[in-house]
């Protein structure tokens, strides 16, 4: 029996840490039975990180080899098809989100403007956590950060940091797809949407602030809506998209859960 053991899940997602969502996507997408257990201590994890796995007995960690392990075993050919230079840009695209996850684990763990948010969600989506255990967690990561260096520098240098990845990769995937955003959120955000803006002319549109009327017209136009709540009550942007024929992404929580089906049901 193949187990994956990684960090709990919150807002929707099968888990709040990248490298174990990464594992689970690739189990989903090749189709392979397993058993998802979820946790939040290290200890029995190779060199004290999660995610892992326990594949017949066998117990491996790190994401990257733990799907090496898996294709190898299972004979799966699911990037059968990509050249060499593909599997190149592949491997340097993940090495790009690996330094990006430093960025994303800051903002959450030690940045006291989120810090809050991302405490009270897991307290209130796991009624097994404690406030201390998550005290002790964030204790530790503050470690993590010193060492490998985000943690060194003041939360505006750090999110800089985070928008040239982001900048980069959004360079490396440029096609013909087209971004258009409208509504109003953090500063930092709206900064770092019209930086994009700036180096992708014609390819980025943005409209800060409410136009209903708009509203209508870019789920009429789009392929894809994407509506990254963090909660929802209700929500009938995600219903209009569905009415316009454009597939919705979104989390799985509140109205959303209620109104969008998951690909995989």
């Amino acid at each position: 029996m193949l187990t994956l053991f990684s960090y709990p899940d919150l807002f929707g997602v099968a888990d709040n840490n990248p490298y174990g969502l990464k594992v689970f996507a690739f189990l989903k997408l090749c189709g392979l039975d397993f058993r998802h257990v979820h946790i939040i201590g290290t200890k029995a994890a190779p060199r004290g990180q999660l995610p892992y796995i326990d594949d017949d007995g066998e117990i491996l960690g790190d994401s990257d080899r733990i799907i090496a392990h898996l294709k190898q075993r299972n004979r799966l050919t699911i990037d059968g098809d990509l050249s060499r230079e593909q599997l190149r840009t592949d491997l340097l695209l993940r090495r790009l989100l690996d330094d990006l996850y430093w960025v994303m684990s800051y903002s959450r763990w030690s940045d006291d403007a989120f810090w809050p948010l991302f405490r009270n969600e897991m307290l209130k989506t796991h009624a097994a956590l404690t406030p201390d255990m998550l005290e002790k967690a964030r204790e530790y990561n503050f470690q993590r950060y010193y060492y490998q260096g985000v943690g060194r520098y003041a939360p505006g240098d750090v999110y800089a940091r985070g928008l040239a990845d982001l900048g980069a990769l959004a360079e490396m995937l440029n096609s013909e797809m087209q971004f258009v955003l409208l509504g109003s959120g953090s500063p930092e955000y709206e900064r770092g949407y019209r930086e994009l803006a700036r180096q992708f002319p014609g390819k980025v549109a943005l409209c800060f602030g409410y136009d209903e009327t708009l509203a209508h017209r870019i789920e009429a136009g789009c392929d894809f809506f994407l509506m990254p709540s963090r909660f929802e009550p209700c929500g009938l942007t995600q219903l209009c998209a569905l009415r316009y024929g454009a597939l919705p992404v979104v989390a799985r929580v509140g109205g959303l859960a209620d109104t969008v089906i998951d690909a995989n049901e």
